[in-house]
């Protein structure tokens, strides 16, 4: 047990340089790009409250049962329980291809996790409900809550769970429908009235991008050879 804890930490420290290694090369090569990216992220900042505004404007049953399930599906316990189910799953039918996909998923969620934390620490937004503006920053805190909007955290469970689950069958419409339910899940944060759509894209993009690195790194490595 302790053996496989330590191969699991020193895997998510790899990852980690590796994550940092590959964002920094991508930046290096495609500045441009890199530029012309954060100006249109900037840019969103600005029609913030005009997608709050829309948001507030459609609640009603269908939509309060919709994004309800996003909301669910954004929480932890999902991750959790998908995690010890591969791992068991593993166990029992004796392939370690499942202990592999359980690894990733868990890493990858550990790493956008804790990316997520450092940045909502470091920029403090204020959370919408909170009546603040959407651009009030309250620099380097560590809470409380309201003050700890950027990115979101459920959304970022939501993408990595999504990402791994859709990449397990090479089908459009199971994919789809993966992709669909972290977008839901997006959408309800806004609805909710907890988070900004800046806050929401930050988050997928972080998290998107750090599993699908993942991913590319445990394939190269022939760590995720088929069942």
């Amino acid at each position: 047990m302790m053996v496989m804890i330590k191969k699991i930490l020193n895997s998510f420290y790899e990852d980690l340089k590796s994550i940092y290694k590959s964002f920094e090369e991508t930046i290096k090569k495609n500045i441009l790009s890199t530029f012309l990216f954060l100006l249109i992220y900037i840019t969103l900042f600005f029609i913030d409250p005009l997608i709050r505004e829309w948001f507030s404007k459609i609640h009603n049953y269908v939509t309060d049962f919709i994004f309800n399930m996003g909301h669910f599906y954004g929480k932890f316990y999902l991750t959790f329980y998908a995690i010890l189910f591969y791992f068991i799953l593993g166990v029992i039918l004796q392939k370690d291809y499942f202990k592999k996909i359980g690894v990733l998923l868990l890493k990858s969620f550990l790493i956008s996790g804790f990316l997520i934390t450092i940045l909502k620490s470091i920029l403090g937004r204020s959370r919408p409900y909170t009546g603040n503006g959407h651009l009030t920053f309250n620099l380097i805190t560590f809470g409380p809550n309201e003050k700890l909007s950027l990115p979101s955290g459920n959304v970022g469970i939501a993408f990595v769970f999504s990402t791994i689950t859709a990449y397990l069958v090479d089908n459009k419409i199971w994919k789809c429908f993966w992709y669909l339910m972290a977008v839901i899940t997006s959408f309800s944060r806004i609805y909710n009235d907890q988070h900004w759509f800046t806050d929401v894209i930050m988050a997928a993009a972080i998290s998107v991008s750090i599993t699908k690195h993942n991913i590319k790194r445990s394939k190269k490595e022939n760590r995720l050879e088929g069942i």
